[in-house]
């Protein structure tokens, strides 16, 4: 059989890092299907049009296609779907992801099966189906896996046509996965997937995940890599014997994360073994300068659990970026609350203080989305308030206001939006700091990058929006 994974064109926005998910699919199911053959194509990456996608496909012919989709994406996958099906109807197709694992359609038409939850078992017991054809079901589920060792097919993704999440130390980066799952429940987030039948965090084995950096370090010439896992530090003493075995291997590779702030979740010791192990940047999901707007989120931090976790991490030698969200909502009393207009601006006020005690060098500030999948979601659906007049492509983005907030509004939030970055970012002290810094001409790309990003926010809004 012929596979074809998909990830397909549906949002005008840049693509920085490759489908991993689909990357996973592959890996996963190649050891069952070895025979067979996979490719994947990330047409999203491209912005190819319908026309020139079908042609792609046709030419491939392949007899399965697997077509993941996120909620901002999930319309062109649609209309995808629906010209595979009018010029190739006998190709079997197959789609999952998290949109449709949040919104748990019965029935999609032109798709033959719609996968919930987890997809590589279930990717496996679908081709077996085929396989030996049977009709598949209308949708299909699986349990969690409970063994994560797996290393996706990196040996059908083109690292060199990704640019990547600046700042870096090295060009030539990869994206991983170090566990899978939040013990956390904020009200913003759509983790869907991994609610979907267990909300526990599963861990890869330290010589699993030893295994994969030496295989992109040595096989694809790989020199940083961003672990994408939502906190990395739910499990300290796992993560302290990965960052040792890392050391114990010599592995000298650059590499950044995700961590959570909690005080029970770091440790001045921790930073250090991470630093030694080529951690070089942290991203904190700080999200709100307003204790009062952390509580009603269920972010479970305060602002001196931040400003202490900021401290340690810089104290140990790490670079901080903060991770910030405005416009919060969250149901009080069975009533619709939100964060205030002072309460956003006590956030800008927030970073700029980090940044100006040196705890903080970048940031990333977005607009509360309401994704599907995210109790936000459900209250922006049960009070109706999602605006009618936005444009489809912008329904999910990160950079605009998208439902009537009870505090906010929407040109309120753009104003607040573009000084969050443009007060941050173009403060002199920290360019002077960046500039500082610079010992070679990666350095000097670095900083015009990360300030070309700040500059396109701050005159357009949005800083990976594509014009067409």
């Amino acid at each position: 059989m012929k596979i074809l994974l998909i990830n397909p064109c549906g949002t005008p926005f840049e693509v920085l890092s490759p489908p991993l998910n689909l990357a996973y699919l592959a890996g996963y199911a190649m050891k069952f299907f070895n025979d067979c053959d996979f490719k994947i194509l990330d047409f999203e990456r491209d912005k190819m049009g319908m026309e020139r996608q079908i042609e792609v496909i046709i030419r491939e012919s392949p007899d399965i296609v697997g077509m993941t989709a996120l909620s901002a994406n999930v319309s062109g996958a649609l209309q995808l779907s629906h010209a595979i099906k009018r010029y190739a109807p006998k190709i079997k197709i197959i789609m999952g992801g998290v949109h449709v694992t949040a919104t748990r359609p019965e029935r999609i038409e032109n798709i033959d099966c719609v996968v919930y939850g987890e997809g590589e078992r279930a990717f496996v017991d679908l081709l077996q189906m085929i396989r030996r054809s049977e009709p598949l079901p209308y949708n299909y589920s699986t349990e969690l896996l409970k063994d994560i060792d797996i290393i996706p097919a990196w040996d059908l993704i083109d690292l060199s046509a990704y640019k990547f999440f600046a700042p870096f130390k090295k060009r030539r980066q990869a994206v991983v996965y170090w566990s899978r799952g939040c013990p956390f429940n904020c009200v913003f987030c759509s983790n869907a997937v991994w609610r979907f039948k267990n909300p526990r965090v599963r861990y890869r084995t330290s010589r699993n995940i030893i295994e994969e950096l030496l295989l992109l370090k040595n096989n694809y010439n790989v020199g940083e890599v961003y672990v994408f896992d939502d906190e990395i530090n739910t499990n300290p003493e796992w993560l302290k014997g990965v960052v040792e075995e890392i050391i114990r291997n010599n592995l000298k590779i650059y590499w950044k994360c995700q961590a959570r702030a909690s005080a029970s979740l770091i440790s001045y010791d921790l930073l250090l073994k991470m630093r030694e192990a080529g951690c070089w940047q942290i991203a904190w999901g700080i999200e709100s300068g307003s204790n009062r707007v952390l509580s009603g989120i269920r972010k479970r931090l305060k602002i001196e659990e931040v400003l202490h976790a900021l401290r340690l991490s810089k104290k140990a030698g790490i670079v901080n970026q903060g991770l910030f969200m405005l416009g919060n909502i969250w149901l009080e009393n069975g009533t619709v609350e939100g964060e205030t207009l002072s309460e956003a601006e006590e956030t800008i006020e927030f970073a700029k203080r980090l940044r100006d005690e040196g705890l903080l060098d970048y940031i990333q500030f977005n607009v509360a989305t309401p994704f599907p999948g995210s109790e936000m979601y459900e209250i922006v659906q049960k009070f109706g308030l999602m605006k009618k007049d936005i444009d489809e492509s912008l329904y999910f983005d990160t950079h605009s206001l998208v439902f009537e907030h009870p505090r906010i509004s929407s040109e309120e939030m753009k104003r607040l939006h573009k000084k969050a970055w443009r007060e941050f970012a173009f403060s002199p002290s920290l360019i002077i700091r960046h500039i500082m810094r610079i010992k070679s001409l990666e350095d000097i790309k670095n900083l015009i990058r990360s300030a070309g990003v700040a500059a396109k926010v701050v005159l357009t809004g949005h800083a990976r929006r594509i014009k067409r």
